[in-house]
């Protein structure tokens, strides 16, 4: 959380909503997470894919409609854009992610998606040349270091509890 918070606040701690909606949107992706973890061991990907974006683009849509102002005219390369990123930065990366997602732990899955800020804060740096502050930097580097310890604690308690079978079992076998 406080390499989030380096990531995310790099202006300083300052009171306004859109922190408290930062904080809302991680919380509920991380409850959304662990349902969908256990959704997808039950459900074939294809429809939970379809009934998941479906609900999202229906609520998205009243929203829209209610609250904001559409052009009166959109041109085709517009319409274009929006069709190929709804097939491929939503529809594919979402269908991606559910697989992996069932076939990994969901302990291993939290932990690559944690990098996933670390991901767009490289790709920012890359594509449109955001300078790197040094609240990044750390942002970065404290949520490398907290999956370094956490899967270096994992390793080291797996290790030890398999050393520790290989002993049992040695010493069972003794006379």
């Amino acid at each position: 959380m406080i390499g989030l918070a380096f990531l995310s606040l790099s202006n300083g701690w300052q009171t306004n909503i859109n922190q408290l909606w930062f904080f809302t949107s991680a919380f509920a992706q991380a409850i959304f997470f662990i349902f969908n973890s256990r959704f997808v061991q039950k459900i074939a990907i294809l429809p939970l894919i379809t009934i998941q974006l479906f609900c999202t683009g229906f609520c998205c849509l009243i929203l829209s409609i209610l609250f904001e102002t559409w052009p009166t005219t959109v041109s085709y390369i517009t319409v274009g854009w929006i069709i190929g990123s709804i097939f491929v930065a939503t529809i594919l990366r979402w269908a991606l992610q559910l697989l992996g997602q069932k076939y990994v732990p969901v302990g291993n899955a939290a932990i690559i998606m944690i990098l996933e800020p670390i991901f767009t804060t490289i790709a920012g740096i890359i594509i449109y040349d955001e300078p790197m502050s040094w609240t990044k930097w750390i942002g970065c580097l404290l949520i490398l270091i907290s999956l370094l310890i956490y899967r270096g604690y994992v390793f080291i308690r797996t290790r030890r509890s398999s050393l520790y079978d290989v002993e049992q079992r040695s010493d069972t076998s003794k006379p």
